[in-house]
């Protein structure tokens, strides 16, 4: 958790330097699928791998399964991609903040 809370107001940064960055992604949808579809397999799966990472640390709670951890992965890269998105390409927000609420959501889910 640590690693990735440290990674959101870079990115946030990054997408705001370079709002165009989320066009480009969402047109290579049209322009080579595949390669489209490739970007967001091989990012889950780095995903997935920092997770098993963080669980084999114990910073991660245990997986129930080989689907469950890529459910989760696909989850957080949701986040990751919506998060810039409305925060970093159509937001004015700061950054340290919004990485707060997200990570408090991945640290703590929504149960109260």
């Amino acid at each position: 958790m640590t690693a990735r809370a440290a990674r959101w107001p870079p990115s946030f940064q990054f997408v705001r330097s370079h709002r165009q960055v989320y066009r480009i992604i969402d047109e290579a949808e049209f322009v080579d699928p595949e390669g489209f579809r490739r970007h967001y397999e091989t990012t889950a799966q780095r995903i997935a791998a920092r997770l098993d990472a963080g669980r084999a640390k114990g910073e991660v709670a245990a997986s129930e399964s080989k689907l469950a951890t890529e459910v989760e992965a696909w989850a957080i890269m949701g986040m990751n991609v919506f998060l810039g998105l409305r925060f970093g390409v159509w937001g004015k927000e700061k950054p340290a903040e919004v990485s707060r609420v997200a990570n408090r959501l991945l640290r703590e889910g929504l149960e109260p």
